[in-house]
Parts: C-alpha cells; sequence; structure tokens
C-alpha cells in the first residue's frame, strides 16, 4: 500500500491525465473539484500536487491516449498546482491512503481472458500493443482492472486474415500462447488500447463459461469494501470511494453505455490454462555444452544480421537494454532470435510451442538463417542497385538496371515489385523479335496510320511523369531495312539525351529524365556493347529444388486451386509429388513449366470432382495419370564410366546441365595400319569447342609424354571424340579440362574416380582459367549424384558467394593447372 496521501494523489492525476490526455488535465482536474460537492462521513482533506508534465511517464501516457504526440516546446515547464480531494475509506487514519498494493504476477493464474492476434505471437519477455474493439472484450477486461487482475492470455490465431478481436471456437487459434500482464492502457471511445508484457508460456485447456467468470469477479468484488475507482464519464473523471454499494452503482453507468456485439454468438472471452513449462536440461552436461554451442551459433548469426542490416542493431540495443535476461538465457534466447525474423506465423508459433530447448534453438536458428540470407541477398541489390540513392536525392535520374537471367526465375516480377514498393504506375512492352525503328521512335504524322512511339503511349496510358518502364527481351531485338530498333534505345536509355527524347509523332522534346527503365534479357551475347554500357547488370540465377519446391506450396499451387474452382474441395497435391515434378519432369532453372504441370493436375483433378469424386490426393502413388512418363529418368549415362569417358558441367540459357565426353580409339587391333595419329570430333560441337579440343588433344600428348615416356598411345591411333545428345548444339571452352582429361584417360588405359565431373578451360600451357555459370553447374551436379567437382581457382570468389544450400554434400577442389586437376582425377592411381 501507498505510505501517504501524496502518492495516492499522484495516481489520481496520473489516471486523469491518462483518461483526458491534455496539457491542461490538471486545471480540469481542479475545476472538476469546484463543481463537484464530494462529503460525507468520510474524513476528507485538501492538498496540493505539484506536477511535471513532461516527465517520461506522463509524455508516454499522453501520447498513448492521443491522436499524435505532443508538440508543446519541452522547455516550458511550467508546474501546475491542482487542488484535489482525496476521500479516503473508512476508517482510514489521516496520513494513510487505501490503495491496492503494487501487482506481483502469480506463477499460476489458471483463469485469464482471451486476447487474439496475428501475424507473429507474444514470446515471454517482450512487449507489444495490443487495441481491442470487441464491446464485450472491453468490458470483461475492465472489470479485471478493477478486481485487480490485470492478466490474460495471447494466442495466435491459425486465420491469418481473421482481424475480429475474438474467435468462437478453440480450434481457431494456436493452443500455446503466453501468460501477459496488462500495464498502461487507455480507453477511447471506440477500443481500449493497452501495453501487455508476456511472462510465461501457457496451454489452452479449456473455455470458460462467462456465468462462472461473472461469479468469481463479483466475489472478489465484494470482498473489497474501500475498492477505489476512477472512471470517465462525459468527459470528466470521477474520483469515487466508499462502500462497493456506491462503487458498484458508478461501475453499472460506465458499462451501460457499453453495449455488447449481438452479430455473433457466444465469443470465446474467458478460457482456462495451465502453465506450458519447458523441458529440463541443466542436469544433462553433454546437453548443457550443444545448447551452449547453439547458442553461440546463434549470437555469431545476429551479428552477421547486423552487418547486413543495421536497423536490427537498433532492435537489439533496445531490447538488451530492456531485459539482458534475454540473451544470457537458452530458453529465452530462442525467443529473441525468432523475433528478429519476418518469418511466416506457423514457423514463429512452432518456437512458442517447442518444449525441448535444444529444438527450440535450432528452429529459432533455422529461420535466423533464412533472414540472414535474405538480408544478405538484399544488401547485395542494393549495392548494385541505386534506389536507395534515388530516396536520399529524391530522383532516379542517371542509371538503367538490366536483369539477365535464364526464363522464368521471375525478372519481370521483380521489375512488377520495385514499381509497388516506389509506389509508381507500372508499364511493360516487350522489344522481342522489333524490327521497326518506329515503334520507339513514332511515326511521323505524315503517314497515315501514325502512332507515337511505346514510351510516348506509356506517359498517357499512366498518367504520369515518373512511371516504371519495363523494356523485356532487349536480347532479341532484329534488323531490317526499317532501321536498328537497338539503336534508337540507345537514346531512350541515356541519361544524358532522354532528358530531350524527341518522338518523331509529337515532334517535341519530352522529358523522360525521371521515368524508371528496367530491362530484361536471358543472355548478354546478342545486345550490343554500347547498349550494354548504359545498364547496370544484375544476374538472375535459376532456383534450386528446394527453392522450387517452396515456390509451389506457397504460390503456384494456390493460385492454380483458385484458377481452377478447386479452393473450397478436398483437392491436394503432396510435396514428395511436387519434388517429383521438380527432378523428372522440370528441371529448366525457372518455375514456368512447373506452374503448367501443376495447373494441368489441377484441371484433370477439377474433372474428377465434376465426375462425382472426392477427397483427390495426388501423390507419387498417381502422379503419372495427371501428367505422363517423367520426361528425365536420369542424369547418369554410366553407372561406372570406363576408361575415356568423363562428365563435364555445361551452362545452358535453361539453366545447367551434366555432359559426357566420350573417346574411343580409331584402333580396332594393335597393328591396325588404317588407323592414322590425329582426333575426330562429332556432337554437333561449335567453333569455339572444337577449338578447345584440339589445345586439349596437344596438351594431352604432352602431359602424357612427361607422365611416362614409353606410352605411345597417341602417335600410333585415332581418336574419335564424342558429346552424346548430337541433336543439341554445344559451343564453349569451358569443357577444355573435361577433354584433355577424357582423352590421358584412354591413353593410360585408367578410369577417373566415380561420381566425379568438372569444369574449366585450359590454355595450350595447361592453365585452367575461370569460366562462368558456376552456381547452374553446381546444380545439376548435384541433381546427378556427383560427390566430387573440380573447379578454376579463378572461381573460387563466386563460390564463396553460393548459398550453403548449393554447395552442400560436394567435394569442391579448386586447381590453377592441369596437374592439379590430374591429382584429383587420378587420385586411387596416386596414392
Amino acid at each position: 500500500q501507498m505510505a501517504n496521501p501524496m502518492s495516492r494523489l499522484q495516481a489520481i492525476a496520473r489516471h486523469y491525465s491518462r483518461m483526458n490526455g491534455g496539457r491542461h488535465a490538471s486545471h480540469k482536474l481542479s475545476r472538476l473539484y469546484h463543481r463537484q460537492n464530494l462529503s460525507g462521513d468520510c474524513q476528507s482533506q485538501l492538498c496540493y500536487v505539484r506536477r511535471n508534465q513532461w516527465s517520461p511517464r506522463m509524455l508516454h501516457t499522453r501520447w498513448l491516449c492521443s491522436t499524435k504526440p505532443p508538440g508543446d516546446d519541452p522547455k516550458d515547464k511550467t508546474n501546475n498546482q491542482v487542488k484535489v480531494k482525496i476521500v479516503s475509506g473508512k476508517g482510514a487514519a489521516a496520513t494513510t491512503a487505501n490503495v491496492p498494493a503494487q501487482v506481483v504476477v502469480p506463477d499460476f493464474f489458471p483463469d485469464v481472458p482471451c486476447l487474439t492476434v496475428s501475424r507473429s505471437p507474444v514470446y515471454p519477455l517482450f512487449v507489444k500493443v495490443i487495441e481491442v474493439t470487441n464491446k464485450e472484450l472491453i468490458q470483461l477486461l475492465l472489470r479485471r482492472f478493477k478486481i485487480g487482475q490485470p492478466y490474460a492470455g495471447v494466442f495466435l490465431k491459425k486465420d491469418k486474415k481473421n482481424n475480429s478481436d475474438v474467435v468462437h471456437s478453440l480450434d481457431e487459434i494456436y493452443p500455446v500462447g503466453t501468460f501477459v500482464k496488462i500495464g498502461d492502457y487507455a480507453v477511447m471511445p471506440d477500443k481500449l488500447r493497452m501495453f501487455v508484457q508476456g511472462h510465461r508460456r501457457i496451454r489452452l485447456v479449456d473455455r470458460l463459461e462467462m456465468d462462472d467468470e461473472e461469479e468469481i469477479t463479483e466475489e472478489v468484488a465484494s470482498e473489497d469494501h474501500n475498492t477505489e475507482i476512477i472512471i470517465e464519464q462525459e468527459g470528466e473523471t470521477v474520483v469515487i470511494a466508499g462502500s462497493s454499494d456506491e462503487a458498484d452503482t458508478k461501475q453499472e453507468e460506465l458499462t451501460d453505455t457499453v453495449q455488447s456485439d449481438t452479430a455473433q454468438q457466444d465469443p470465446l472471452l474467458m478460457i482456462t490454462t495451465e502453465n506450458w513449462t519447458h523441458l529440463p536440461y541443466d542436469k544433462d552436461p553433454e546437453l548443457k555444452t550443444t545448447i551452449k554451442a547453439i547458442s553461440q551459433e546463434i549470437m555469431d548469426t545476429v551479428r552477421k544480421l547486423i552487418k547486413f542490416n543495421p536497423v536490427y542493431y537498433e532492435s537489439l540495443q533496445h531490447l538488451i537494454e530492456a531485459n539482458r535476461k534475454m540473451v544470457e538465457d537458452p530458453k529465452h534466447l530462442a525467443d529473441f532470435a525468432a523475433s528478429l525474423t519476418t518469418s511466416d506465423p506457423e514457423e514463429l508459433q512452432e518456437v512458442l510451442a517447442e518444449q525441448n530447448i535444444r529444438a527450440r534453438l535450432l528452429l529459432s536458428l533455422e529461420l535466423l538463417k533464412k533472414e540472414c540470407a535474405l538480408a544478405e541477398l538484399q544488401h547485395q541489390i542494393g549495392k548494385e542497385e541505386f534506389i536507395a540513392v534515388g530516396q536520399l536525392k529524391k530522383s532516379v535520374h542517371g542509371k538503367i538496371i538490366c536483369f539477365v537471367g535464364p526464363p522464368g526465375v521471375g525478372k519481370t516480377s521483380v521489375g512488377k515489385s520495385i514499381a509497388r514498393a516506389l509506389s509508381r504506375e507500372f508499364f511493360r512492352f516487350s522489344v522481342g523479335g522489333m524490327t521497326d525503328v518506329a515503334e520507339i521512335k513514332g511515326h511521323r504524322r505524315t503517314y497515315v496510320g501514325a502512332m507515337p512511339g511505346k514510351v510516348i503511349q506509356c506517359l498517357k496510358k499512366t498518367k504520369t511523369s515518373n512511371p516504371v518502364i519495363l523494356i523485356d527481351e532487349v536480347d532479341k531485338i532484329s534488323t531490317s531495312y526499317r532501321g536498328d530498333p537497338s539503336s534508337a534505345l540507345l537514346e531512350l536509355l541515356d541519361p544524358e539525351q532522354n532528358v530531350h527524347f524527341l518522338d518523331h509523332y509529337l515532334d517535341v522534346p519530352v522529358d523522360l529524365s525521371n521515368v524508371l527503365f528496367i530491362c530484361t534479357a536471358n543472355v548478354l551475347d546478342t545486345i550490343p556493347g554500347p547498349l550494354q554500357d548504359r545498364m547496370e547488370v544484375i544476374n538472375v540465377s535459376g532456383y534450386i529444388a528446394n527453392e522450387k519446391v517452396a515456390i509451389a506450396e506457397h504460390h503456384l499451387v494456390p493460385v492454380a486451386l483458385n484458377s481452377s474452382g478447386l479452393e473450397e474441395k478436398n483437392v491436394s497435391l503432396s510435396e514428395d509429388a511436387i519434388r517429383t515434378l521438380v527432378e523428372s519432369y522440370c528441371r529448366e532453372s525457372g518455375v514456368r513449366n512447373l506452374q503448367k504441370h501443376i495447373e494441368k493436375i489441377f484441371r484433370k483433378a477439377a474433372l474428377k470432382v465434376v465426375q462425382g469424386s472426392n477427397d483427390i490426393i495426388v501423390d507419387n502413388s498417381n502422379l503419372e495419370e495427371y501428367v505422363g512418363q517423367p520426361v528425365f529418368k536420369s542424369d547418369k549415362m554410366y553407372e561406372l564410366t570406363p576408361p575415356g569417358v568423363v562428365m563435364g558441367l555445361a551452362w545452358t540459357a535453361l539453366g545447367g546441365s551434366t555432359l559426357y565426353i566420350e573417346t574411343v580409339s580409331n584402333a580396332v587391333h594393335d597393328d591396325d595400319s588404317k588407323s592414322q595419329p590425329g582426333i575426330e570430333l562429332t556432337g554437333q560441337l561449335g567453333d569455339v569447342m572444337k577449338e578447345s579440343s584440339r589445345i586439349a588433344y596437344t596438351y594431352a600428348k604432352h602431359f602424357v609424354s612427361k607422365v611416362n615416356d614409353e606410352n605411345k598411345f597417341f602417335s600410333r591411333s585415332g581418336i574419335h571424340l564424342h558429346v552424346p545428345e548430337g541433336a543439341t548444339p554445344k559451343d564453349g571452352p569451358s569443357a577444355g579440362c573435361t577433354i584433355t582429361t577424357a582423352l590421358i584417360s584412354l591413353a593410360v588405359n585408367q578410369p577417373v574416380k566415380q561420381n566425379f565431373a568438372m569444369t574449366g578451360e585450359i590454355s595450350l600451357t595447361g592453365k585452367i582459367l575461370p569460366v562462368g555459370g558456376i552456381k547452374e553447374k553446381l546444380i545439376a551436379a548435384r541433381r546427378a549424384g556427383v560427390e566430387s567437382i573440380v573447379l578454376p581457382a579463378g572461381n573460387n570468389k563466386e563460390y564463396k558467394e553460393l548459398h550453403s544450400s548449393v554447395t552442400e554434400g560436394l567435394n569442391i577442389h579448386f586447381a590453377e593447372t592441369y596437374k592439379d586437376v590430374y591429382d584429383v582425377a587420378f587420385e586411387p592411381a596416386s596414392n
């Protein structure tokens, strides 16, 4: 209890300021005293209270209860003298106020009001602002505050789209939530705003009928005959003390204005809970060591996350200053790590519900790793893009973005997202196959059917001078007698020239400096050099199998269900079936083909639903009924590679793939005189690959002579080199070291080690030179079951930037010369 009337007066003044929220709340309280003639048998006294309106608590309270922060000058520290009438309880001494003691959070409190939240749960030790608009729930909470029980249970709703304050069934919320204590609160005309702090995990047991709760409330209220009530009525604060009958009368007058929602039947307001404690771990030394190691990894990941996004540093400092227990205690560290992420509600709830501390830490670490990978990607894009600079300069003048990557990886979607993030209009047009300059520059008005160019049409349609214009397929522009459209794009995309862009139809300069241009292409080879020079190129690589499965589950399947009219039907596509689609039907880098197969499955399922089928589940057992036989059986042509055969790695516009280099001798017998030294090439090889084959042949002869002087294979036998899948054109220098290894394997009659692949260009002196498409090639290698790979040492930088999901399970060797490749490829022989 408070020791003197001064403390009680301050509490009354703080409450009145919270309820009125004005600068002159103290004067209102003083005037109220003069208007209200509070008298009676109770002992009373009149005193003055000096209030500092600019104390941190008062500023916080005024902000909580007002529509905007206080805007007065903090230097104005005028102390207001406020006359307050003290109304003491029966039998109270002149220097003692009957005020409830400070609330101590009980260790067990089963019956609590049910508060629901969306998007993310409330973890123990964390503070959250919750607003309630449901009238019945507000009335219940106010009754609980009256009897000194400011507690509630906060549970996460299963349906993210449910915006209601209350639910009507236990099945609508997750069973594990958080026991919270309600601190500051503000009663507003249409809602109740509260600051809640989590204390411990609880599990939902059953609903508590409101009749039982009201009986408990009345019993507790009747025990305290000296309860002081401070309420707001008609914009004024009334201080009431005395018998419980008098307090109940005023409370009824207040609650009469609060009508319950009649549109909803039996909302879930009160629940019975039990504590949800974690499993013990202190007695197992090995478990404690494991938990300590995981905790250290979490903190290392948090530091890495802070490096990519300084905003996390501010949040981290605030949380640590508020409660250092969060980062020192493993059971709270998991909650802290999960709270830093933007994960899905289901994943955050899984952390809250986990009782095993080791498993809880691992769940949080996984979410933190995903967040770190996302922040790293955003950081990389932020370095290459210029949106941050544009926000500072309030313009995007001077840069053109070009996304380069295989089809179906989301280049156009990224362009739409940029427009949405910048709150700009979006316009897209394709220049693939364009042959007429007038499509860009417009027709002169002397021609019949003359029209302005695409850019002027965009400005007319979007009705703004700063849209985001996506120019698709800039690598597929053609030329004809009507001109070269790629040259016309030079003026359009040059920041120095598009300030005065001249359209032939308008024949007046148009300022395009405020337009953000984004281009997309599959390859850079066919884009003219001057046009490349005007663009900031960002490579968008393909998706790995796990990424494609996640995209299908979260985006492609829901969209396909909606477009097929099966949202309300019991039709499902299992995760195993999706993975089979990815690995055996849709191996391209993008997800466009995967989307077509999923839509095909649901169209056939819709036919079965119309024919009367129910509960359709598509899995591996019946997948072929919907999409036919697998397109890709296996990337392995050989279970065991013989001498003269080596697996290489290739990059294509559709992603990475494996290819075999096959070599055999033209001599059927040892004394075959018709076999002439030399090399014959087949497999529809391009000019660059043919040159690479001749370089490999020359170097292989010299290398074999150094290894074994007595080996005369190349001098007496001709060699036939073939690359399978002869209908597919192949070109590029990256198969150089693979061809060299195949020739040497044939010459020494020794196979390379199994599950082994390589890539890299070879020079005439045996240097291994870097190549491109490392990520796509490693993805193809993992798909084919490769365990060991040789990469050029010059590609070590690209390898380090890859995500661990791409490199996991691969043994990578880096080679500077061919001797390094030979030592790895023929490892058993060298040992």
